[in-house]
């Protein structure tokens, strides 16, 4: 028969005598009353396609990769926009998918960057789009599928802008340019 030794772990405050260390206490509150005072959550940059006519108009400045809900690929297209306005779309309550959808819609600032989802629809004309390139996408009607209703957002791409190009040639590399 070998010998089986059992050894009794550890606290968290005899690994920290033995190391040097010290316990933090993640319960612990800041000190200071009204520690957030002043601070608030900004409203989210993600474009709702909440109401057909819903646009955003702007400077296509990049994209990125993200999972989305239903756990797929999803590119995310990166728009610094020069008009626009779509209504936010709710979940209530959250994770239910049942939606509501305001009434008001949220005008879009100029010179702020906002997200657009991809979806085939999107993604199809954004292959072609070039860095600095003039966007346009609008809501324009939905359609039924067997997974539900879904929205088509006609998406048009303009001219280069060229202020775009000037102002950020230092972190654009050459092969997003597109050559006429």
């Amino acid at each position: 028969m070998e010998n089986q030794t059992t050894t009794t772990p550890l606290s968290a405050e005899q690994i920290a005598e033995q190391t040097g260390g010290r316990v933090l206490d993640n319960k612990a509150q800041p000190q200071q009353d009204n520690f957030d005072e002043g601070y608030e959550r900004p409203p989210s940059n993600y474009i709702k396609w909440g109401k057909i006519g819903d646009v955003i108009k702007g400077t296509y400045i990049g994209n990125f990769k993200q999972r989305g809900k239903n756990g797929q690929e999803q590119t995310v297209y990166e728009i610094e926009v020069e008009a626009g306005q779509y209504h936010n779309i709710k979940e209530i309550p959250e994770g239910s998918r049942n939606y509501v959808v305001d009434e008001k819609p949220t005008v879009l600032i100029k010179g702020e960057i906002y997200n657009v989802g991809g979806k085939k629809i999107i993604d199809n004309v954004m292959r072609r789009a070039r860095i600095g390139q003039k966007v346009l996408m609008r809501y324009i009607n939905d359609f039924p599928t067997p997974a539900g209703i879904a929205k088509t957002v006609e998406t048009k791409l303009g001219p280069i802008n060229e202020d775009f190009l000037n102002s950020n040639s230092d972190d654009i590399k050459v092969e997003q340019i597109p050559f006429d």
